[in-house]
């Protein structure tokens, strides 16, 4: 991906970031932060030889059980799996 690709497609995680945050349920201490890493960790990848797999989305659906702001943070994750594809797509080309 050329410089280009790289800012626009930032700019647009951090928008839509931004949009799942404003669909809060709950008032919750370091939600941004929360948020963040759930997308982080939905977009985390293992590679064995030229395999790429979504560990991090994996580990999410089986680990952690979210009770508060449930729905955001389901968000977030899948759109770490997103990027996660994109980026995986991007390679191919």
């Amino acid at each position: 991906m050329g410089f280009f690709n790289t800012v626009v497609f930032s700019i647009l995680i951090i928008a839509a970031l931004v949009y799942i945050y404003q669909q809060r349920e709950n008032e919750e201490e370091y939600l941004v932060l929360k948020l963040i890493g759930y997308y982080f960790l939905g977009s985390f990848r293992f590679n064995i030889n030229q395999l790429y797999f979504p560990l991090g989305f994996i580990i999410f659906l089986i680990v952690f059980k979210p009770n508060v702001n449930r729905k955001i943070k389901h968000w977030a994750a899948y759109l770490g799996l997103a990027a996660f594809l994109i980026g995986l797509a991007s390679h191919a080309y």
